[in-house]
């Protein structure tokens, strides 16, 4: 399943950049007045820029993984799995701070969209915990056998 994690990353990201690209067409998705200006906070370019920054950073650590791989056939690949976990934990961090300056039709300072940016972090963070500690954990439980 690790795999799966890192080309889903690598296929999902141009997919949500181009999401972004029809909020901009279509005028949704705006940011708020900054500082009671007429200059409105830049939501949705700061998005697409978020994800073409994570899609760079995952081709370039993917890249370096290759290179480190054929100079060492004899190691396992370091951080395999971990690209769409670290990819969930850093976009629930980034849209739960962003979401201060999008405008919103829930009143008051917090909008429901704050709630998916952590359930996102919290599934992010278990999917990292689990490919970390996960396999270290089920080893030990095996080689321990029945305790009662």
């Amino acid at each position: 399943p690790g795999e799966v994690f890192d080309l889903y990353a690598l296929y999902v990201l141009p997919t949500l950049f181009l999401m972004r690209i029809n909020c901009l067409i279509t005028g949704c998705c705006r940011g708020i007045f900054l500082f009671g200006s007429a200059f409105r906070a830049p939501v949705r370019e700061a998005e697409m820029l978020f994800y073409a920054g994570m899609q760079a950073a995952f081709l370039y650590r993917g890249r370096e993984k290759k290179e480190e791989k054929n100079r060492d056939t004899h190691r396992k690949p370091v951080g395999v799995g971990r690209r769409f976990p670290v990819l969930m934990l850093s976009y629930g961090i980034f849209r739960f701070l962003i979401e201060f300056f999008r405008e919103s039709s829930f009143p008051g300072v917090l909008h429901l969209t704050h709630l998916w940016a952590v359930l996102i972090m919290i599934f992010g963070f278990a999917a990292l915990f689990e490919i970390n500690h996960g396999k270290a954990i089920h080893k030990s439980s095996r080689k321990g056998g029945h305790r009662k």
